[in-house]
């Protein structure tokens, strides 16, 4: 035995050092794989939400609301999410590669994997609607989420002078006009007289709606075409289609 192994033994002895059992490095690496897991998790939840905001982007109507085409995707482009979506790729990344063996990928490989197995799990959240409760969530229970839209939804669509109002039915439809109240808090007499109402929308009470027309007076509003609000989700259960109205 050399001098160099005699010290390290006599150290090893001196201060009382023992190996660390097998159990405790493999609990340590469950633990990162159960990270890395739970960060692919969360990836595919914010893969949805960009999906779902994206959608239900209102491409069609911006020329009511924007200068241009360039100012509407600068205005409502969701870079909350994107910017989420990016920061938990890096860590399902870096704590990928901390895994047993996991040092052996390159990182883009590890990054790629991980943006994929995201926008898998994103595709099967927005197929049963839970991107919709993520969102509600954070409009809901989160005070700073909303800032941190350029311009929130509710707010695009609160612009009767632009020919575009939405809100909550407060009073049920007759043949002629309900009553709504917009998210500015503001009560209207909405005509559908001559009104063209896409499917999926009911005019009962408390149903949210979106609505294309023109202000004809202080109050109220000519209704062209009626939307609604969130998209139709055919294959989520009732739970979950009460929590996304």
């Amino acid at each position: 035995m050399n001098d160099l192994s005699q010290k390290v033994l006599a150290e090893i002895r001196e201060k009382k050092i023992s190996p660390i059992p097998r159990w405790a490095f493999s609990t340590k690496n469950y633990a990162i794989w159960f990270v890395y897991v739970f960060f692919l998790f969360l990836g595919g939840l914010a893969s949805a939400v960009v999906a779902y905001l994206v959608k239900n982007n209102d491409w069609d109507i911006y020329h009511h609301l924007y200068d241009g085409f360039f100012q509407f995707i600068l205005l409502t482009a969701p870079y909350f999410w994107l910017v989420a979506l990016a920061f938990l790729t890096l860590a399902a990344e870096y704590n990928f590669r901390r895994v047993k063996g996991g040092y052996r990928y390159h990182a883009y490989l590890v990054a790629l994997a991980s943006i994929l197995i995201s926008l898998a799990l994103g595709a099967v959240f927005y197929h049963y609607g839970l991107e919709q409760i993520m969102h509600n969530i954070f409009v809901k229970g989160l005070p700073f989420y909303n800032g941190l839209i350029i311009q929130p939804k509710e707010a695009r669509w609160t612009q009767p002078d632009s020919g575009v109002l939405a809100g909550r039915v407060i009073l049920a439809a007759d043949s002629d006009n309900f009553i709504l109240r917009d998210f500015s808090g503001g009560v209207w007499d909405v005509s559908i007289v001559k009104t063209h109402i896409r499917g999926g929308v009911n005019l009962l009470l408390n149903t949210q709606v979106k609505v294309i027309g023109a202000k004809t007076a202080e109050g109220k509003f000519e209704a062209q075409e009626i939307r609604p609000w969130l998209r139709a989700c055919s294959d989520c259960s009732p739970a979950i289609q009460q929590k996304i109205r």
